[in-house]
Order: C-alpha cells, then sequence, then structure tokens
C-alpha cells in the first residue's frame, strides 16, 4: 500500500505445505524419497497453495479493487514440465473449480525436480565436456555446470523419459509457472531466474545456443522467452477475476528467491553483501559486471535490477547446524547464546566438554 512517498506493508501470511496440503504427502515440501540425491516435488501442489493464497487475500478484508499489479518469487532451479494442451486449457480456466485439478492434465511430468536434487553429476559432466569445459560453460553462463541447476535435470529427464520429454511443449522454471497460471498463458521467465539453468548467456541474457544443444533436442522451442524483471507481461486472467471477485491487475514478471532477496534486503548498488543463514547457507551481493570467479566456487547470476548478482552457496547449511542443536541437546536459544558467548573462531568450552 503507497500513501504517497510512503509504502507500508499491509497484510503477511504463510502457509506451510505440509500441514495446510497434507493430501500431497510432503515432507518439508518435498516428497518421500529413498534416495537422498534425488528430490521432487508435486507441481500441482503449488498451483493449490497459488489458489489458497488469492482466497486468503480476498478473505482479508483489505481492499483488493485497489490490487494494481501481481509479481511473486519461487524457489529457483525446480522446473515444471507442460504438454502441448497447456496453451488452451490455461486460456480456459474455470472459475467454479479448483485450480489444480484443471492443471492435472496439461502436465507432461507430475513431479518437479527442486533445488535439492543433486542426482544429475553425469549430466553435468556431459554438458561442460559437449561446450569446451567448465570454465567455458562458466564464462557463458556464469556457473559451471552444477548439479542443482535447470539444465542437467532437462538433460536427465529426456535421458531417463524420452517420450515425457518428447510430450513436453513447455519447461517452465516454479516462478514462470505461477506467472503463467496468473495470466492464463505461457509466460517470460526473467534473468535472474533463468540464470540459475546453465542455459542463459549472462551477457546478453538470451538463451545461449551450445548448452541447449548440449542438455536436449528441440530444447529452444521448449523454453520461455526471456524478459527483464519488471516486464508486464499481462493482466490477470479471468479464472481469477471471477473467481475472487479481482480487478484487472498487471501480472508483472516473476523471478527466483536468490534475485529477489537481494534486492529485498536493499543490494541495488555494489560494495555491500549479504550473509543468509538457511538450508544452504549463501554470500550475495550486486555485481554490475558478470565477473565470473575462475575456480567454480561461486555463482553469477542475474539482478531484478538489470545489474548482476554474485553467489557463493555452502549446500549443508541449517542441516549441520541442527545436527549440532540436537547431538548436544541445546533449543535454538541455547545454541544462540553459546554463539554470542564465543570469540569468532574458537571453540565453545560447553562443546569441549560435552560428549
Amino acid at each position: 500500500e503507497v500513501h504517497g512517498d510512503e509504502r507500508r506493508v499491509v497484510l503477511e501470511t504463510s502457509l506451510v505445505f505440509d500441514a495446510s496440503l497434507p493430501h500431497y504427502r510432503t515432507t518439508h515440501g518435498v516428497l518421500p524419497r529413498t534416495d537422498p540425491a534425488v528430490a521432487l516435488a508435486p507441481p500441482l501442489m503449488w498451483a493449490e497453495a497459488l489458489d489458497a493464497m488469492f482466497a486468503r487475500l480476498t478473505e482479508s478484508g483489505l481492499d483488493m479493487n485497489q490490487l494494481t499489479a501481481v509479481s511473486g518469487s519461487a524457489q529457483q532451479h525446480g522446473s515444471v514440465y507442460l504438454n502441448a494442451e497447456s496453451a488452451s486449457r490455461l486460456n480456459a480456466l474455470d472459475p467454479l473449480r479448483p485450480l489444480a485439478e484443471q492443471v492435472r492434465p496439461v502436465l507432461a511430468r507430475q513431479v518437479s525436480p527442486i533445488w535439492m536434487d543433486s542426482s544429475t553429476r553425469e549430466q553435468c559432466a556431459e554438458i561442460a565436456a559437449a561446450v569446451g569445459g567448465q570454465r567455458a560453460l562458466a564464462r557463458h553462463t556464469g556457473s559451471h555446470a552444477f548439479e542443482r541447476f535447470t539444465g542437467p535435470q532437462i538433460r536427465k529427464f529426456f535421458q531417463d523419459d524420452p517420450a515425457g520429454y518428447s510430450a513436453t511443449y513447455r519447461v517452465h522454471l516454479v516462478s514462470s509457472f505461477l506467472s503463467s497460471l496468473l495470466l492464463g498463458r505461457h509466460s517470460p521467465i526473467d534473468p535472474g531466474d533463468a540464470s540459475g539453468m546453465n542455459l542463459m548467456d549472462i551477457r546478453s541474457k538470451s538463451w545461449w545456443m551450445p548448452a541447449l544443444e548440449a542438455t536436449a533436442p528441440g530444447l529452444l522451442s521448449k523454453l520461455p522467452l526471456i524478459a527483464p524483471s519488471w516486464t508486464v507481461a499481462g493482466t490477470l486472467a479471468p479464472y481469477w477475476r471471477q473467481r475472487y471477485g479481482l480487478p484487472e491487475a498487471k501480472v508483472v514478471v516473476w523471478s527466483g528467491d536468490n534475485p529477489c532477496s537481494l534486492v529485498g534486503v536493499g543490494l541495488v548498488r555494489e560494495g555491500r553483501v549479504a550473509v543468509s543463514l538457511g538450508t544452504s547457507d549463501t554470500v550475495f551481493g550486486l555485481m554490475k559486471a558478470p565477473n565470473i570467479p575462475p575456480g567454480g566456487a561461486g555463482h553469477v547470476f542475474g539482478s531484478p535490477t538489470g545489474d548482476y548478482m554474485g553467489l557463493t552457496c555452502f549446500s549443508n547449511g541449517s542441516l549441520a547446524r541442527e545436527r549440532i542443536r540436537d547431538t548436544f541437546g541445546l533449543t535454538w536459544e541455547d545454541f544462540s547464546r553459546a554463539l554470542d558467548a564465543t570469540p569468532p573462531g574458537q571453540p565453545h568450552p560447553y562443546f569441549q566438554t560435552r560428549k
């Protein structure tokens, strides 16, 4: 909400997949798995969550007639595979029926590999070799071939299920999938999220053909257009206007959670960095030029500002902290107090004496 120069948050709400949508049988939003390297989620769950969130908005008491634009961020690196019926079906969503049941027929693949999936080591090696090595790939796409990135995931799908890949009309990221549901047609993808795929040329912000050809046949025709993060892709589809009484608000291209977190914490100029301690720990900052780390320890993404984002990720962040907490029988408050009382780089006496 905007009053003159003042901007205020008028509503905050959250939905926990496991608790609010238990019929998908996820744990922390991930389907049960026997192979720890494989991490999949049901895209229908995301569609149903989007439906539920708009229901909450309309029940909140806010004057939704003032809604002028909708955008969002979604987890990076997750991919959604839609079939050839998707274009016509998304354009004809019935406002009297729940969204998820109407999305089910347009899925070429019932599950989505997400950022936690690390089962594509072989595909990473194949893609890198095909384009001239890891350094060549990083020089163009901003990153070495990375197991959690979408390009290797697409290649694995093509190799494991060629018929499913052939039936795929559009490969979306989670962000462009959700934006497409709002538009009622296929949405573009922004450079920030597209740069987490090992497929986009980081400088031209267009698909890099050598990477596409190394990933899967005919991939260019299956990918969304790339558009700047501030692009108005269209307006809310009739489904949302009629189901929830919303105005014909603009839909702005969505992005990924990492690029959005960059601008969300105010990093719009060079010289400052942020540290995020989550499931993965990251350190990131804004870059005016795509300075690619030669050793492959970090990544360069697009930024929603039109600039670039440098990011280094440590994949076992909170898992390591949770293990220490549980091993020593601590609460998070105990854990925090131990950190506060310990000089950086020194072991705390508590951890030296406890068994």
